[in-house]
């Protein structure tokens, strides 16, 4: 079967919603290692993923106790900090904790090598 594959550069809330509901079958996330881009990539991708899709993120071990706030992403565009501080500041491994068990995704693997990576399936 023909595989499409994209790798997309840019902020992901901003380049994901670009792409039809239902079209996206998988995507990886190695974002910034923030709950409020996490946040906002995942509930984007709720819409944006087809129905079983799997999301990968990455560093789920590596920054499970901060927040990996930086001065901005690494595309050299800054944080929306007005937006971000209203956010619920949690730490960046208990917001993909959060994820893993809520009702819009379901864990199918783990793994806390390499950083630590995990993947959930869209359940709805």
């Amino acid at each position: 079967a023909l595989v499409h594959l994209q790798i997309i550069c840019g902020i992901s809330y901003l380049e994901v919603p670009k792409f039809a509901d239902g079209s996206i079958p998988f995507c990886s996330i190695d974002t910034d290692h923030n709950s409020w881009t996490l946040f906002r990539e995942m509930e984007i991708l709720e819409r944006k993923m087809t129905p079983n899709g799997i999301v990968v993120i990455h560093d789920h071990i590596a920054f499970k106790d901060s927040n990996g706030y930086a001065d901005g992403y690494i595309c050299g565009a800054p944080y929306p900090k007005d937006l971000m501080l209203d956010s619920d500041d949690i730490s960046y491994g208990d917001a993909v904790e959060r994820l893993a068990t809520s009702r819009q995704w379901r864990e199918i693997r783990r793994s806390d090598d390499f950083c630590g990576g995990i993947a959930l399936q869209r359940t709805i």
